[in-house]
């Protein structure tokens, strides 16, 4: 009977979650029906039953948005922002301090530990003042505590191991007897977590042993397999591997008595890992055939790329390349629901790997850390067939490699989009929850204002409300005044940097074209007319465009494109022989309408030319590349020249002082454009590969995007 009461719970809440998918709206007109219908009548039980079914319709939110946070973490957090939303409109911090930990532990889940975190102390902020709460009672409790507690693992899969220290003591330090036992122990084998990778070895199985004694007295299986584990993986820390391997076998056992699948897996997987240290092949692969089996019998095919590929790797370490091969395969079947055949070159799909020229099928998996670990597999195989000499099959399992490559690439883009959403989701909702809880407070505020100002009214003669009224009205025309005065004073400096800028506009000019002359000079005076009559003309050309562009504060980023290839163009024809260059362009960005201040890219490639690829010995390289970060511009400008100190060393004093000047030329504008257009240009140079002979410069220009950011 109990078994179908659950059942039917069940069957319930999804119906309510269905419901509540295609009728999100339905809730919300319900309630409002029901206010008007209270508002209408004042009388205490009323307002009671309506506060009632308010924090109903909050439950409903919190359990929905459980319900659906690993299935669809996007309704999910669909469902939590209507519950904040609610929690703010009633005042009702308790359920908002959940709602909050909920969204936490789903961004944990997504591995977003950084927002995870700011949602966990949100939690906490709600609950740290009783005062504000209308009880303080145990549920209020479990949710400080798993706040602190949840909070310190995301710190922890942050290597932040100070903080996670303090977060899991406060969490252990709330606890009280309204705290299940379980929960208190779960929170000790996070503090035995943080222990063993801070390398207080001892402390940490201290830890664990009395967790375990109390598990094993209160008969929590559950908690004694993860603290049978975690006392392996202390061990194992300790590299005491026999000691690890007897806890790893605890674990396993009493995992397969009580028919716990996920916890035989990890224990069989910890026992894997011992075994490939101590070189015992063939019980690391009766220990991955085991969890190959489990997956199967829970019809897990995907998990089972991994152990595949792990066998592969174990025989492949013993020197059994045959049998590598067939693991790897069947790995990367698994993933794709593909085969693949040495042989033939021709998979099961007609994937031809040998002809990467031929149309090929659109692989199909789940993630891209799935056919990550196929792709690494291949390219380990590969290798080792060049050590063999056996470059046919090299050959063929490098092409494997690059065409799983290239779709590890479509399907993490994918993977980065899903995770852009749900942080623009909950950053557009932090938005208007913000201006939600500054409504609270101001209606707050106003309350007590009406208060004093009734009581003012009663106590006040008329003479000193007109006199109030008059200081009112003085103190706005001051105010009035001075804010004409700001503006005014601002509008004039913006003049000034307005034409400051024109003006540095206008100084960047003669210093390119004297160094494009010195580029002719050299042609005129090699005697090479053909070469100085194609060099005039490009560079009449670039003078064209760098004249209509300074017109402007910004232009498009395809005209300084153009400048800036031919500006490449014209410094590679003279020195062919020091460098040769390339520049990327991301696809977004060709296609896009994007604007960029004239001429602010140019004079950092200018350096790289004249003053590091110019100088070194042999040929180097100059890269130039343009991305998105977020929504905003990145270019990044990477040359192999001798770097910016030997640059400066072998400079002379005039040089020295171009140089100097060129780039506090750039940085006055960067700062105009900033306090003008309110841009926030960023660039940052460095060493682009350090401790190398040559080791080259690097410069990123951040250059946020606005539109119409120049009318």
């Amino acid at each position: 009977m109990r078994k179908w009461n659950h059942i039917k719970g069940s069957i319930g809440l999804i119906a309510f979650c269905l419901f509540a998918l295609l009728h999100p709206t339905a809730f919300s007109q319900s309630q409002l029906n029901q206010q008007n219908s209270i508002n209408q009548q004042n009388t205490t039980p009323q307002k009671q039953s309506f506060q009632f079914q308010k924090n109903g319709m909050l439950d409903m939110y919190l359990d929905s948005a459980r319900y659906l946070s690993s299935r669809l973490p996007m309704r999910a957090v669909e469902f939590i922002n209507k519950a904040i939303e609610e929690s703010i409109k009633t005042n009702n911090r308790e359920k908002g301090a959940l709602a909050y930990l909920i969204l936490g532990d789903i961004q944990q889940h997504l591995s977003q530990h950084d927002l995870a975190i700011e949602n966990y102390k949100k939690t906490i902020k709600e609950l740290s003042n009783p005062k504000k709460l209308s009880s303080f009672g145990n549920t209020n409790q479990t949710t400080l505590f798993n706040s602190y507690k949840h909070a310190a693992v995301s710190y922890i899969e942050l290597s932040k191991l100070d903080e996670a220290l303090l977060y899991i003591t406060n969490s252990i330090d709330k606890s009280t007897s309204g705290i299940p036992a379980k929960d208190i122990s779960g929170a000790k084998r996070v503090l035995a977590t943080i222990y063993t990778k801070q390398g207080k070895l001892q402390e940490s199985k201290e830890l664990l042993i009395e967790v375990l004694l109390q598990e094993q007295s209160s008969k929590n299986t559950q908690g004694e397999i993860q603290t049978l584990l975690a006392l392996g993986k202390t061990y194992q820390a300790q590299n005491d591997e026999n000691t690890a391997i007897e806890y790893y076998t605890k674990a396993r056992e009493l995992s397969e008595k009580t028919k716990q699948s996920n916890y035989t897996l990890e224990a069989n997987e910890q026992l894997a890992s011992v075994y490939r240290k101590q070189k015992k092949l063939d019980k690391e692969v009766a220990t991955r055939n085991s969890n190959i089996a489990i997956n199967n019998s829970t019809n897990n095919f995907q998990a089972n790329t991994f152990q595949n590929i792990e066998i592969g790797n174990a025989y492949l370490n013993d020197n059994q390349i045959d049998k590598a091969v067939s693991f790897y395969d069947m790995g990367f079947q698994q993933v794709t629901g593909t085969s693949t055949s040495i042989s033939t070159g021709v998979s099961a799909t007609t994937f031809n790997w040998t002809n990467p020229q031929q149309a090929q099928p659109q692989l199909s998996f789940s993630t891209s850390a799935d056919l990550d670990e196929t792709s690494k597999a291949y390219r380990t195989l590969a290798k080792e067939y060049v050590k063999r000499k056996e470059f046919d099959k090299a050959t063929i399992y490098f092409e494997k490699y690059a065409r799983i490559q290239d779709s590890i690439k479509q399907i993490r883009a994918k993977e980065l989009e899903e995770a852009i959403a749900i942080s623009t989701t909950i950053g557009k909702n932090q938005q208007r929850v913000d201006l939600l809880e500054k409504e609270r407070e101001l209606n707050a505020k106003s309350i007590d204002i009406l208060k004093q100002d009734k009581a003012l009214k009663e106590d006040q003669l008329g003479l000193k409300n007109i006199i109030i009224i008059s200081l009112c009205i003085a103190i706005a025309l001051m105010l009035l005044a001075v804010f004409f005065i700001i503006r005014s004073s601002r509008e004039k400096r913006k003049v000034h940097q307005l034409l400051a800028l024109k003006s540095l506009r206008g100084q960047m000019n003669p210093h390119f074209i004297f160094n494009a002359l010195n580029s002719v000079n050299h042609y005129v005076s090699q005697n090479d007319e053909r070469q100085a009559n194609r060099y005039l003309s490009d560079f009449s050309r670039l003078m064209r465009l760098v004249m209509d562009s300074s017109k402007f504060d910004f232009i498009s980023i395809s005209d300084e494109l153009e400048m800036l290839r031919l500006y490449l163009q014209l410094e590679h024809a003279r020195f062919e022989e020091k460098f040769d260059y390339e520049i990327e362009v991301g696809e977004q960005i060709e296609k896009g309408e994007w604007e960029i201040p004239p001429m602010l890219i140019q004079p950092y490639l200018e350096n790289a030319v004249w003053h590091g690829l110019r100088y070194i010995e042999g040929k180097g390289a100059l890269k130039m590349n343009l991305s998105l970060k977020d929504s905003d511009l990145l270019v990044t400008i990477t040359d192999t020249g001798i770097g910016r100190t030997k640059s400066q060393e072998i400079k002379t004093q005039n040089q020295k002082k171009q140089t100097s000047l060129g780039m506090q030329n750039i940085e006055s504008r960067i700062d105009i454009m900033n306090q003008v257009f309110h841009t926030n240009i960023k660039v940052e140079i460095r060493d682009a590969f350090p401790g190398q002979k040559y080791c080259g410069t690097q410069v990123k220009l951040l250059i946020p995007q606005k539109k119409n950011v120049h009318a």
